[in-house]
């Protein structure tokens, strides 16, 4: 694939995402691309997935609702800042990337090119003892009628462009597999909480509330909740804005504490 027009080709298969980075010479890489084949295949399959490389830079962009999300790979500073220079040229959508770890120096790259500093997340973590899990009831759960109610709240306090809102069908998923604890008023849900649990490990992925039934008391039952069910977890995670300063204090008073890992989010805003 020639990158100096580039020229974005859907891809259809993960093979292709592989030889485009086996062909890059092997050494110091820049990269924000840390994603898995089966999050690769999800997304091709739901042709989402664009793809631009020649041997010193890859890019691909995942096309998301509203918006385009970058991950590159790249052995040549000045070459992904000229590709993103060619990239945004011929873009009128807004495009997102995430920057983790020590990114001063990439981050050159993308301010060269036009891209401007969104926010930034840190992570945060809590290291604890091993105890005895509560066994949860089913109505802790959401349930698999309450999906679009679930979207609704994540999407009503969550900033897509930066927090990785996930498809509607992932959430359905979550859903299905007793990944999102809710909280009611009567009928309609009040709050949510998603989490991933990998072996020891818990991740708190998002936590909101109906803004209609804040000071309820529901955020704190679907929070009390996770930490009962994940009371087995030797380790819990999640990423806080920089920003959300009230949030960040509640997870510091739970014993959470802040990592040195961070993640800045990059955009760039479109054409006007």
């Amino acid at each position: 694939m020639n990158s100096t027009t580039n020229h974005f080709l859907q891809v259809r298969a993960v093979d292709e995402v592989r030889r485009a980075k086996d062909v890059i010479a092997v050494g110091d890489r820049l990269t924000n691309f840390y994603v898995g084949d089966a999050a690769l295949e999800t997304w091709i399959r739901r042709k989402q997935l664009l793809i631009n490389s020649d041997a010193q830079t890859l890019l691909m962009l995942r096309e998301r609702n509203g918006f385009r999300h970058l991950y590159f790979v790249s052995t040549d500073l000045n070459d992904l800042a000229d590709k993103l220079s060619a990239l945004i040229a011929q873009s009128k959508g807004i495009i997102s990337t995430d920057l983790i770890g020590d990114c001063s120096e990439v981050s050159t790259a993308f301010n060269r090119a036009g891209f401007e500093r969104y926010v930034t997340l840190t992570r945060m973590f809590k290291l604890k003892s091993i105890e005895k899990a509560t066994v949860a009831e089913d109505d802790w759960f959401a349930a698999p009628n309450e999906t679009n109610a679930v979207e609704e709240i994540i999407y009503e306090n969550m900033d897509p462009l930066c927090e990785q809102i996930p498809d509607s069908e992932d959430i359905q998923v979550a859903v299905e597999h007793q990944q999102v604890l809710a909280a009611r008023h009567g009928s309609e849900l009040a709050a949510i909480l998603y989490f991933d649990r990998h072996g020891v490990t818990a991740t708190l992925r998002f936590w909101a509330g109906r803004k209609k039934f804040r000071g309820l008391g529901y955020g704190k039952t679907v929070y009390d909740r996770y930490i009962a069910l994940n009371a087995d977890a030797r380790r819990l995670i999640l990423w806080v804005r920089d920003d959300n300063v009230k949030v960040k204090q509640i997870y510091l008073s739970d014993g959470m504490s802040l990592d040195s890992l961070h993640d800045e989010v990059w955009l760039w805003k479109g054409m006007v």
